[in-house]
């Protein structure tokens, strides 16, 4: 209510000393600015003000006020609804919204890498953004973000984007027609009039005109380049034929330079050359050209060079000249991939008549696929039989495909599981895939690893035991003699063969031939009565079998049981028999 002197003190300096803000009388309002304040901090104050008289009076306190500072902004707007609402060829606008006032940016190029900036707000004073992009190319991918900044300035940037600019019309006309033909004077009713258009890309229709008048049209497919048009012919007369190209959206190309055929009453060779043929039966292939071949017959009245026209669905896709004198011809045709491609043929000789058309030929394209599987086939001898602390040799295996031929494959070998310094029997396996994933039938190799012992032991039986001492007289093994041989062989000896004579009892006479067998579980080739070794003549050894086992391999030598059987045909006499036999090994 007075003029007055002021100070103030805050928690900030604990209340320690009071601040002046106001000068000696300066009024009865009072203003101070706190500095140096704590963001995001509760604080507490009070002022002091006392007057400036003569006279001493008491300063005054006012009241504790409390307050809490700001929290500080540092997050960027929030960019929502980006969208390009307009696109031209060109031309592209983006928009989109942000939380709070903010500045609008937009970089953009053909990859994530953008490259291109553009500013369209330089101030943060709107929540809507747009931007508007120029200079564009027609039927391009486009990459872009947006970027906003607020007054602080805090900035966010979007993710990446993406927008395709329109496709420009195509208003480029296509290459002019160019004729392959030559001017010629003829005698006939049609003739057919080819040449060339370059490729764009699409499907062109060239259109064929004798005069002002259309005498024709060919479609010529994307990729290919040839047409023909079997035209009409004004009779005794000059036919001028030109050419143009349309498009697949109708721009036409300029007209082609003329070709002229003369019609005229001939007074040479009018005969057409014989009809060619084209050899070979209707296939199905996977290539992408093909060979086809024939023959052409010679021409009258006189004979001279033809030419061989191919056709594939009317298209002109290849022609030969057969020089005079010949008759076989071949050419090289492109395919329709996986498709069926008809062709036929013309002959056209010197003269310029033309034959009628040939036999017509399919090739059929067809992916062919492999669904044969490699053959494995091993090398060496199997089973291989080691000795403990030797070498492992691997004999090998070769693989072959037939969709390929013989060829030579990478075998996959599992031979790992071979102790050399353990005995015992192992199982190496061959294993094989092609190109494509078909497996080859697993093969395996039995790898026997066995003791070794001074092999100074020698051949000998060392018993026999009697199973069957009687027989019946009824050609069966099962109901003749039988005796078990025990036989010591040496080690080294693996191939093994037994030898009996005849059996004689007093005059009579049982035939050792076809009536004796012998096998044993220590050979694997002949371990039983279905892979027994017969006797096929008296004292003489049949072919040797291979031993691959031993019944105590702490035995010197290898220890083999032999079981020897004896068939009695039908109606042999009665009586004691007895026979000599003999062993051997290593032979």
């Amino acid at each position: 209510d007075e003029s007055a002197t002021c100070s103030y003190a805050t928690t900030d300096s604990a209340y320690s000393s009071m601040t002046a803000f106001d000068g000696p009388n300066t009024g009865t309002s009072h203003t101070a600015v706190l500095s140096g304040l704590t963001s995001s901090t509760g604080h507490d104050y009070f002022v002091r003000c006392a007057d400036t008289t003569a006279e001493t009076n008491t300063m005054t306190t006012s009241a504790h006020v409390s307050f809490t500072t700001l929290t500080p902004d540092t997050t960027g707007p929030v960019i929502s609804n980006i969208q390009t609402p307009i696109i031209g060829k060109t031309t592209a606008t983006i928009t989109w919204t942000t939380d709070e006032n903010a500045t609008s940016r937009v970089e953009y190029g053909l990859t994530s890498a953008y490259g291109n900036a553009l500013q369209s707000n330089a101030s943060p004073t709107n929540t809507s953004h747009s931007a508007g992009l120029t200079g564009l190319s027609a039927g391009t991918v486009y990459h872009f973000i947006v970027i906003s900044e607020d007054a602080v300035p805090n900035s966010s940037t979007s993710g990446d984007n993406t927008f395709t600019t329109e496709v420009a019309l195509d208003t480029t006309a296509p290459s002019i027609p160019v004729f392959t033909t030559s001017s010629a004077t003829i005698d006939a009713d049609t003739y057919t009039v080819a040449g060339t258009v370059a490729d764009d890309d699409g499907t062109r229709v060239v259109s064929l005109y004798n005069g002002a008048t259309l005498a024709g049209t060919a479609s010529v497919p994307a990729g290919d380049i040839v047409w023909s048009i079997v035209a009409s012919l004004t009779q005794d007369n000059t036919n001028v034929f030109t050419a143009s190209a349309d498009d697949e959206v109708g721009n036409t190309s300029g007209v082609s330079a003329s070709v002229t055929i003369t019609e005229a009453t001939a007074v040479g060779d009018t005969v057409a050359p014989a009809v060619p043929v084209i050899s070979g039966a209707n296939e199905t292939v996977d290539a992408d050209v093909y060979t086809l071949s024939g023959t052409a017959g010679a021409d009258t009245p006189s004979d001279g060079s033809k030419t061989i026209t191919i056709y594939r669905e009317g298209t002109v896709v290849g022609s030969i000249v057969l020089p005079e004198g010949n008759t076989a011809w071949s050419l090289v045709v492109p395919l329709i991939q996986e498709g069926t491609n008809t062709f036929t043929a013309y002959s056209t000789d010197e003269a310029g008549n033309t034959s009628s058309v040939s036999n017509t030929r399919t090739i059929t394209d067809e992916v062919t696929l492999d669904v044969t599987p490699p053959v494995i086939t091993l090398l060496g001898v199997n089973p291989q039989t080691l000795t403990v602390g030797g070498s492992y040799v691997e004999l090998g295996a070769t693989a072959s495909d037939d969709m390929d031929g013989d060829i030579s494959i990478d075998l996959v070998i599992d031979s790992s599981a071979i102790n050399m310094a353990v005995a015992g029997t192992y199982i190496v396996t061959y294993n094989v895939s092609d190109s494509i994933s078909n497996d080859a039938t697993e093969e395996t190799r039995t790898v026997i690893v066995e003791e070794t012992f001074d092999d100074t032991a020698t051949l000998v039986v060392t018993g026999i035991d009697a199973v069957r001492t009687f027989a019946i007289a009824d050609n069966t093994f099962e109901n003749g003699w039988a005796w078990t041989f025990h036989v010591t062989v040496p080690t080294s000896e693996t191939d093994f063969a037994m030898k009996f004579d005849d059996f004689i009892s007093g005059a009579n006479t049982l035939l050792a031939t076809t009536n004796i067998r012998y096998y044993t579980a220590q050979s694997s080739l002949h371990a039983n009565t279905g892979t027994a070794v017969t006797i096929a003549g008296a004292d003489a050894y049949p072919a040797s079998i291979v031993l691959d086992d031993d019944l105590s391999a702490n035995t010197a030598g290898r220890q083999i049981d032999v079981v020897v059987e004896t068939r009695v045909p039908s109606g042999t006499p009665g009586g004691s028999y007895g026979t000599s036999y003999g062993v051997a090994s290593g032979i």
